[in-house]
């Protein structure tokens, strides 16, 4: 299973710094320091790891836990993780199918626990089966056997935000389970990863604005009509990523996603970093830039009219009144007419006299 490595978490929107803050992944394994502090932030005793791969989460692991389970699927990897590991007295090994045994490891582990959900199939060299998600199987075993202050990491998110070659289990129905396993769970997207945790016994984690928004966006359901549910989503997008500022560390892990993920593999859920890129590129004045975003992310999944809102802004600031009265006249009237003050929230009421 491919492994990552994280970022330093640093100061995000505040001047002190938060415990979730976005994080942006390279390759192998946690840094150390984002490991810690996720251990020091929780209180965690014991490290849980689906997907051992060969190792490298799993002895950085070993270096900050008290105690460290971990298991893998496919006999070869696990075999390498065994000899690379055999000096760590505090690393138990597992070979196995996470849906079958994560009890196991639950039940021989201490509590409070830190789950690194990575068991997907991953191509070739990893174990698991191409298409299916074991995360459904993994949450319902933790809440099954886990206790209420563990806390959960998922990686991967851009393969669950649509059905891919490497699942089908579709973000948005994830996030609603971990509701079912305690209505305190709180959700967040700090990247590519999710971290979920009971807020009723973690009161004083404190969460970055701008993952809150990301989070908001990443769910965000094209179903839902709701005026005020809409409202969230776009003040959240808006005024929350397209404000970040670009000498921040979380800003500048946007444009990572994006060229890791988006640029680089384009296979489905990573359009999400397409928007949040051209949010950014919106609320920092790099109009042109925004403008081709915004374009292209019509022709994705993401396509929706506030996208469209999104671009006509864009267009208007970038001087270019003509395109923006075009657009909003084939895209945006019959939205004006249903939804007047969330168009207002985005395009100003001088302009709108224009474009109409």
């Amino acid at each position: 299973m491919k492994k990552i490595f994280c970022t330093l978490m640093l100061f995000s929107l505040c001047l002190s710094a938060e415990d979730l803050t976005l994080i942006s992944k390279e390759i192998y394994t946690f840094n150390r320091d984002d490991l810690n502090k996720l251990k020091n932030s929780f209180g965690i005793h014991s490290f849980i790891e689906t997907g051992t791969a060969g190792g490298e989460t799993t002895e950085l692991a070993a270096k900050l836990f008290p105690e460290v389970h971990s298991i893998e699927i496919y006999e070869n990897n696990h075999l390498i993780a065994k000899k690379r590991l055999s000096r760590y007295p505090n690393v138990y090994l597992y070979l196995g199918d996470t849906s079958l045994m994560l009890k196991d490891l639950i039940n021989h582990s201490h509590s409070k626990r830190l789950y690194w959900l990575d068991a997907h199939c991953s191509g070739e060299g990893t174990g698991g089966i191409p298409g299916f998600s074991p995360i459904e199987n993994e949450l319902n075993i933790i809440k099954a056997y886990g206790s209420e202050e563990d806390v959960i990491l998922i990686d991967d998110l851009r393969g669950m935000y649509y059905a891919d070659a490497r699942t089908a289990l579709p973000l948005r129905l994830i996030a609603k389970q971990v509701k079912q396993i305690n209505p305190h769970y709180e959700f967040y997207t700090i990247g590519d990863i999710a971290c979920i945790f009971n807020r009723k016994l973690h009161p004083h984690i404190t969460v970055s604005n701008l993952v809150q928004a990301c989070t908001k966006s990443y769910l965000f359901d094209p179903d839902n009509n709701d005026q005020e549910y809409l409202q969230d989503i776009i003040t959240r997008e808006l005024f929350g990523i397209a404000a970040a500022r670009p000498d921040s560390e979380e800003a500048k892990n946007i444009l990572k996603f994006y060229r890791r993920y988006y640029v680089h593999l384009g296979n489905g859920g990573d359009v999400i970093y397409l928007l949040w890129k051209a949010l950014f590129e919106l609320g920092n004045h790099y109009h042109y830039q925004a403008i081709a975003s915004f374009k292209e992310l019509l022709e994705t999944p993401l396509a929706h009219w506030r996208i469209s809102a999104y671009l006509t802004r864009a267009l208007v600031l970038a001087g270019q009144p003509e395109e923006a009265r075009t657009l909003f006249q084939k895209s945006l009237r019959d939205v004006y007419q249903e939804y007047p003050q969330l168009i207002k929230s985005i395009l100003t009421e001088e302009w709108l006299s224009y474009l109409q």
